[in-house]
């Protein structure tokens, strides 16, 4: 390896990585040059987006009752209509041969 290419940091940190994994040192700053890489690309992405912590604020949900679509923007509203999706999701491999309800013995 060419001395001055890296940080001494990181140098110490690929010889360790190198030794505890069995790799090449090269091998070993190329990826961590690569982590850090997507890690600043992906700082670079949230920060151009602001914060995107922020919850749904409308949902367009199928009306049982008409069938038609309806956007929800109250909170209770769209926290209800989520939970009955997620509850009839969470059911359906219930009615697969490996759900509760579709036992299948393997033995």
């Amino acid at each position: 390896m060419a001395g001055g290419c890296c940080a001494p940091t990181i140098l110490a940190t690929a010889e360790e990585l190198a030794a505890r994994q069995n790799m090449v040192q090269e091998k070993v700053v190329k990826a961590i040059r690569h982590r850090e890489k997507m890690r600043q690309r992906f700082s670079r992405i949230r920060r151009a987006n602001g914060k995107l912590k922020r919850g749904l604020t409308q949902i367009e949900v199928k009306d049982p009752a008409t069938g038609d679509m309806v956007m929800l923007t109250n909170k209770d509203d769209i926290n209800n209509a989520l939970l009955a999706r997620n509850e009839t999701h969470l059911q359906e491999p219930n009615h697969t041969p490996f759900g509760m309800l579709g036992f299948v013995s393997l033995g």
